[in-house]
């Protein structure tokens, strides 16, 4: 599996801090941080944390596979936004962009014209799809507040996980 819980918060041109997005301890420990240094003001969160499984994972389990990347993938940027949203809701330009994948795409996987139809990962795939939900319904919940919310598909990408599967993003 190619893996990139890890992100990194960059804060200014000059600070960044790292965090787990599976981790409530390390998110806490981010939001603590960004309410001391920031003054409790976030006005743009991207969520570019993910991984990507090629096989089922270490017991060979479907299941583990799936729980591993749903971990990452959607459960740890369901936590990180739901932390983050109070300091992102001082904001008066408040954004929350989730960098998505083309291949979590429902339309895209069942046309047949698409040219990465033929490649596989269904647990990556269900992921993708689950964060774009997960995106679309805090547009909608967000909205009323003033904040812009997106998933972003940035297409092929070298990426821990893109680089590997050479393929949709």
């Amino acid at each position: 599996m190619a893996t990139d819980k890890t992100i990194v918060l960059i804060t200014t041109p000059s600070r960044s801090l790292q965090l787990d997005v599976t981790s409530a301890e390390s998110i806490a420990a981010a939001k603590s941080h960004l309410d001391s240094a920031f003054g409790g003001l976030l006005d743009v969160l991207v969520q570019n944390a993910g991984v990507m499984p090629y096989q089922p994972l270490r017991d060979n389990s479907v299941l583990t596979s799936f729980r591993e990347t749903f971990e990452t993938n959607v459960f740890g940027a369901a936590m990180l936004t739901d932390a983050l949203v109070p300091l992102v809701q001082k904001s008066a330009k408040a954004r929350i962009i989730y960098v998505s994948s083309g291949l979590g795409s429902i339309t895209l996987r069942l046309d047949p014209s698409n040219e990465w139809r033929a490649i596989q990962g269904t647990i990556y795939r269900s992921s993708k799809a689950a964060l774009d939900m997960l995106a679309a319904c805090h547009q909608v919940e967000f909205a009323g507040w003033g904040c812009k919310v997106c998933a972003f598909n940035p297409g092929v990408s070298r990426t821990s996980a893109g680089r590997r599967a050479g393929s949709g993003g």
